[in-house]
């Protein structure tokens, strides 16, 4: 339940966010996340205060976080923080392993239906091999790609 409000709510949220930066805009808006991501407002508010918490945004939040007469989380100012800049690929990630699985999660978000079910088991899979396997699988492909060595 987790990975699916990850990659069906709260991956498009920075997605969003991200975009709303590459245009040159400084700062995002709350209506520009509901706008952007065609989610309704409490959707927008649930993930972000879940992205909020968990450090991959930051924003102009108020000082008592939760409106007390209507119980729900408010934030201006929205920008994307490190972890937001590497999950939605602004920036690099030092760590390989989560670079890919930060793309796979891109991919799985974006998929057709009939696409997804194989991205979400490749991407279950490469947690079952290892982060270290992962990762030095990572790296010879990386090597061999710069090195214009054969994949085969």
């Amino acid at each position: 339940m987790a990975r699916e409000k990850w990659l069906s709510r709260d991956l498009p949220i920075l997605e969003t966010i991200a975009a709303i930066e590459d245009r040159g805009d400084p700062f995002t808006s709350f209506e520009e996340v509901v706008e952007g991501t065609g989610f309704d407002e409490d959707d927008v508010r649930l993930g972000l205060q879940a992205l909020y918490d968990a450090a991959y945004i930051t924003g102009e939040v108020p000082d008592l976080r939760l409106d007390q007469i209507r119980g729900v989380f408010h934030i201006d100012e929205i920008r994307l923080l490190e972890d937001g800049r590497v999950v939605t690929g602004q920036w690099p990630s030092s760590d390989p392993f989560a670079g890919l699985i930060a793309v796979l999660d891109a991919h799985i978000a974006s998929a057709s239906s009939s696409d997804r079910p194989a991205l979400v088991r490749l991407r279950e899979t490469l947690f079952r091999v290892g982060e270290k396997v992962g990762t030095e699988v990572i790296l010879d492909l990386y090597r061999r790609l710069r090195d214009g060595t054969p994949l085969g």
